[in-house]
């Protein structure tokens, strides 16, 4: 089994974290009382060798174990695994699959959300909302861990994981002005993904159709404070 990288190289070694060294019986602990107590560095999530977390370093793992295989032939082992660290490390930061799914669609949805709102910027205001969602709905689909997930067979999974407040919000950041229509257009992003259009100019104007009529004044009468 790989080492855990989650843990320090004395743990387990029958002393105190740093040292190495096991303790007569008897003998107390230093690191545990008197003034030694008041020193000790407050717990941090363990950085890898490349800068990232353990948490970060599970989301990139799976998200690639998932574009490369499927979602239903990667296993929490597996991710485990390829991530180097133990199974009670991956279950300590995601208590089980569905929890992992979510935060990396979650993570990958602030990526989007991030470049969504540059590249709507490039748009005229009248086109910016039927534009953006139609960028995000083109970098769901090439992103290979998302894409996996918005299919006609995984409905239900991906109506779950779209209704994932934080997924609306980092989908959506900055291309609608309201919660409540931030979620609408997100289940406008996910039939597009589970239903696709012709073609980019069939999307366009069912968007143009039923989006904006929608959120448009919406997202006009909040900017103008009516």
């Amino acid at each position: 089994m790989p080492p855990d990288l989650d843990r320090s190289p004395a743990e387990g070694a029958g002393g105190p974290a740093g040292t190495g060294a096991s303790r007569s019986p008897g003998t107390s602990d230093p690191g545990r009382s008197g003034v030694f107590a008041r020193s000790r560095r407050p717990h941090s999530r363990p950085v890898s060798t490349d800068g990232r977390s353990a948490p970060q370093r599970i989301l990139d793992v799976a998200s690639a174990l998932i574009a490369e295989r499927g979602i239903d032939a990667v296993s929490m082992t597996e991710v485990a695994a390829a991530a180097q660290v133990s199974r009670a490390t991956l279950y300590r930061y995601y208590s089980d699959r569905a929890a992992l799914d979510a935060a990396i669609v979650r993570h990958e949805a602030v990526r989007i959300g991030t470049e969504a709102i540059v590249a709507a910027q490039r748009y005229p205001e009248r086109d910016r909302t039927v534009e953006g969602v139609l960028d995000v709905v083109r970098m769901v689909r090439t992103t290979p861990a998302l894409a996996a997930w918005f299919t006609p067979g995984r409905a239900a999974e991906s109506a779950r994981l779209a209704g994932d407040r934080e997924v609306v919000a980092a989908a959506c950041a900055d291309l609608v002005d309201d919660p409540e229509d931030a979620r609408w257009v997100v289940r406008q992003v996910l039939s597009l993904l589970c239903q696709p259009g012709a073609d980019d100019a069939d999307e366009r104007r069912q968007l143009r159709r039923y989006l904006a009529p929608m959120v448009g004044p919406l997202m006009r009468d909040v900017r103008s404070g009516a």
